[in-house]
């Protein structure tokens, strides 16, 4: 890969965000661009100002990336999370009109790495500007000079400008009017790739007395995405639990929870879902699974009355649910007579993230990996998760071990979300590309390119939310990819599906001080974006669902009233949000 592709790539991803740049100037591609601000009335902080140099020294392999946003006077790029600003780049209320700002150096830094370049922000512009002296070798037919008021043509293979009504591509010869004839290819290497920066590290996370009232900032964020330590690759930020809502599970309950699916843990060639959950639908997995049921048992983690952190035990036989272990869990799955999980001991969440199994009662509890590790699985006679180098803010990998933990092999550095089904390993990297290779990390395929923020996989189809919060559908081998739900401007975190429906968050950013969390919305839609439906609303400060047997299982983390620390509970409901209740705890 070179420069013609750096910029070719670019300049096409550019075009597909209506933002305007030129190339080859002072740097391969300048970016000068006003935006408006969504909703906001004021005209001195909605026009938003961007500007940014992108260079690609070849000699060092890295693409460097200057950027500058500004609102009147104010430098709004000096802020932590100004990239969460949406703007319009387009006088248009068309989806495609809005993004997030911190999306235009995600998408460069994303075909950066399918290049095999490493990605380098940096605050002096001379870094990201041509040398004294330095002349460009003119890259032919790239989008050279966009007019951000006329916005032309340009080949969706290779990037090339396109003259006229012409149907083929001069210079590719791709038809431009088939989608999909071929897609930009990221490096492929059996090399470990190379560590990308991440521009919000998560930051460690315990128990905490409730805070003093003060203006929300990034950091709340980022204290709940270590709750899960990039667990769930999923998961909104929101706030207080349910309240006065407590169920005990009869046995009528959990005949009705406890499922014989056939194609559920007996199907051997995909990751192992809970009973009562479809092979096919692998988005409780990705989602925490903090859930799973067999046909004799029920498993779940949970904080007791008193605010302390258990996995309970539910036999279908018995009528009163035990507690087993003391501590938290996350990706339940049970393998013969072993429950495994990833997690810690001890009375909260601490973010430790180590590998543990014990018997059904509680006994015989091993730690089989005391490295960070999250987002586990089953798969044959395998384990497979993500670890980190050095904790939370190490390099992730994507690693598989045997059920004991011994023999743990790295299968892909930089890689997030495993999945496997129907005997395929689904990832992705910290630049958006989706992989798809055989369960051993061979024979990489290249699925989707600098896009996917979350995803799962659910009826034979890849479910992924993209950086600007819209959902898209597309085959398993990356193939008809579409538009499924717009984001229109709102924020969306966290999907799931189950029986042909999709389940999202849309939530709303400003912090809320007298719940002391943020409003949410669950809505579903059919598979293909039709029907959508308001499932439940409420606030809270984080909260993750686990879809089995036709109830929506939603784990509320909260601050607890009574003991002013942070715990979670799970509260169940019908998939259309009726017959609430609380999981006996």
């Amino acid at each position: 890969m070179d420069r013609n592709y750096f910029i070719r790539q670019t300049t096409k991803r550019l075009n597909e965000m209506n933002v305007p740049f030129q190339t080859e100037k002072r740097a391969d591609i300048t970016i000068s661009a006003t935006f408006k601000k969504q909703q906001d009335e004021n005209e001195d902080t909605a026009t938003i100002l961007y500007f940014a140099l992108l260079f690609l020294n070849e000699e060092k392999n890295t693409v460097f990336a200057y950027e500058k946003v500004m609102a009147g006077d104010e430098e709004l790029s000096k802020k932590p999370d100004y990239g969460k600003i949406i703007v319009k780049t387009k006088d248009s209320d068309d989806a495609d009109a809005f993004i997030k700002i911190g999306s235009i150096l995600d998408s460069v830094s994303a075909i950066a790495a399918s290049g095999g370049f490493v990605f380098q922000k940096t605050d002096d512009e001379q870094n990201a500007s041509y040398p004294p002296g330095y002349k460009p070798v003119v890259i032919e037919n790239a989008n050279i000079n966009q007019n951000p008021k006329k916005y032309e043509r340009f080949c969706t293979n290779c990037g090339t400008k396109m003259t006229g009504d012409s149907r083929f591509c001069p210079s590719c010869g791709a038809d431009s009017r088939q989608e999909g004839t071929a897609r930009p290819k990221p490096y492929v290497s059996s090399d470990p790739q190379p560590i990308y920066a991440q521009q919000y590290p998560p930051v460690q996370h315990t128990a905490q007395n409730k805070p003093k009232k003060k203006t929300p900032t990034i950091a709340i964020i980022l204290i709940s995405i270590l709750i899960i330590g990039g667990l769930i690759v999923g998961g909104i930020f929101l706030g207080n639990r349910l309240k006065d809502k407590k169920t005990d599970l009869s046995q009528d309950q959990l005949d009705s929870t406890v499922s014989t699916t056939s194609d559920s843990t007996s199907r051997p060639n995909s990751s192992v879902v809970s009973s009562g959950v479809k092979a096919s639908d692998l988005g409780n997995i990705l989602n925490g699974q903090y859930y799973f049921a067999t046909d004799q048992y029920i498993f779940y983690s949970s904080f007791d009355v008193n605010d302390k952190a258990h996995i309970y035990a539910l036999k279908k036989d018995e009528s009163q649910v035990k507690s087993i272990f003391d501590g938290f869990g996350w990706s339940l799955v049970v393998v013969d007579d072993w429950l495994y999980f990833s997690g810690n001991q001890g009375e909260a969440i601490d973010g430790t993230y180590h590998i543990f199994r014990m018997k059904f009662d509680g006994s015989q509890v091993e730690k089989i990996n005391d490295q960070y590790s999250y987002g586990m699985f089953l798969y044959g006679d395998y384990l497979y998760y993500i670890q980190s180098s050095s904790g939370s803010e190490g390099t992730k990998s994507v690693c598989r071990s045997f059920i004991n933990g011994e023999n743990k092999e790295v299968l892909f550095t930089n890689g997030l979300s495993p999945l496997i089904y129907k005997d395929q390993l689904y990832y992705y990297d910290n630049q958006g590309n989706m992989y798809r290779t055989k369960p051993d990390g061979t024979d990489p395929q290249v699925l989707l390119v600098a896009t996917v923020d979350t995803y799962i996989i659910s009826g034979e189809k890849i479910i992924y939310k993209d950086f600007n919060d819209n959902i898209y559908a597309c085959d398993l081998d990356g193939g008809n990819n579409q538009l499924i739900r717009s984001a229109a401007g709102t924020s969306i975190y966290n999907i799931n599906a189950y029986n042909d429906r999709i389940f999202f968050f849309e939530y709303d950013t400003e912090f809320n001080y007298t719940a002391y969390g943020y409003n949410y919305t669950i809505k579903s839609c059919n598979m293909d974006g039709s029907d959508e439906k308001t499932v439940y609303s409420s606030v809270s400060y984080g909260i993750y669902m686990n879809l089995v047997n036709n109830k929506l299982m939603l784990m509320d983390y909260a601050m607890s009233d009574s003991s002013g620390v942070m715990s979670a509970v799970i509260n169940v409901m019908d998939l259309d949000g009726g017959n609430l209740s609380e999981l006996d705890r």
